[in-house]
Order: C-alpha cells, then sequence, then structure tokens
C-alpha cells in the first residue's frame, strides 16, 4: 500500500509514503515497483465498505465548469476563488481550482482547511479578460450548499456563464468484480 501527499499526512500506516511535491519515498517506491518482487494482486486488501461509504456519505461533491467573464490574471482569480471557498466551507477533503486565460494557467489545491495551497502554472501571467475556470469541491456538507458557495465566489468575480455544474454525494461502493481468493 502507498500512501501518497507523505509532506502533509505524516504517520499513516502504509509499505510507502511518498511525496510528489518534495519527492520523499519516490525512490524506494519506484525501486520496489521496478523489481518485480511483488506481484500484483497476490494479497487481497479487506476493505470494509460500510465504514468507507459512512465516510464518504458525509462529502458533499461539486464540479463546476465555467466561463468568467472578469479582468484578471489567472492568479487573481485562483487566489480569491480558494479564499472565498475555504472561508464558507467547514471540512475540505480537496479543493482544486483551475484557471486557463489566453495569457497563461494557475491551478491551485488543498487537502484540509488552513493549510495553504499549492499553486502551479504561470503565477506572474498578466491580466486577462476571458477565463475558463474548473472548481473541484470535495468537502463535509450538503452538496447544495456547497455549490451555492462555489457560485458565490464565482459571481463575485465577474460575469459567470456555467458550462457545466453537479453537486452530489456518492453512492454506496458496489465493487462488479470482487475476488474471494488472491490468484496464484
Amino acid at each position: 500500500m502507498v500512501s501518497t501527499k507523505a509532506d502533509l499526512h505524516a504517520g499513516v500506516e502504509a509499505d510507502f509514503c511518498v511525496s510528489a511535491v518534495t519527492g520523499l519515498g519516490v525512490e524506494e517506491w519506484l525501486e520496489e515497483v521496478l523489481s518485480c518482487r511483488r506481484v500484483a494482486g497476490a494479497r487481497l486488501l479487506d476493505v470494509d465498505y460500510d465504514r468507507y461509504a459512512a465516510s464518504e456519505a458525509e462529502l458533499g461533491w461539486v464540479n463546476i465548469h465555467a466561463n468568467l467573464r472578469a479582468e484578471a490574471s489567472p492568479a487573481c482569480v485562483v487566489g480569491p476563488l480558494l479564499e472565498a471557498i475555504e472561508s464558507a466551507a467547514p471540512e475540505i477533503a480537496h479543493l482544486k481550482v483551475f484557471d486557463r486565460a489566453a495569457s497563461g494557467w494557475v491551478k491551485a489545491s488543498l487537502c484540509a482547511n488552513g493549510q495553504g495551497p499549492a499553486p502551479e502554472g504561470d503565477l506572474l501571467a498578466d491580466m486577462a479578460g476571458e477565463h475558463e475556470v474548473v472548481v473541484n469541491l470535495r468537502a463535509v456538507g450538503d452538496p447544495e450548499v456547497l455549490r451555492a458557495t462555489v457560485m458565490s465566489a464565482l459571481a463575485r468575480l465577474g460575469a459567470v456563464e456555467i458550462r457545466y455544474a453537479n453537486a452530489f454525494r456518492p453512492s454506496y461502493p458496489r465493487p462488479e468484480h470482487r475476488f474471494t481468493t488472491a490468484p496464484r
């Protein structure tokens, strides 16, 4: 088992803890993968689907793709959006905001309130008038309330045209194929 984001979540029980940001554990994990010492599927995982489903059921999922008309740089769209959503969403599990304009793009994400964003892209891109914005939010709360939070934050930045939006709670996991014994 591999635990990602080891730079943010220390002390997780896993065979390997890795961080794409710092590189922590990546070399060891790749060495193991490339050595072929372990056989994929040789060990069955004991997944408690009731526990998994109960945890997922607490989360509201919001996905929004929008066109935004505002004279701003991509960084000046992403930063205020992150701040507004984070301040209104009580318990964020994951928040990702992406903005693409003619001058460049910026993506930033966070995995908990107060964590500080992890930005990528051209943070010094010039202002532009037309932006394509994508927001993915997973947070504890009612999906429709979370959607309204994201929509309100977008509307504060300029004129918004929604291309795609949905808000939901994930359904109970029902694996189609479940192994009862490990392959030999």
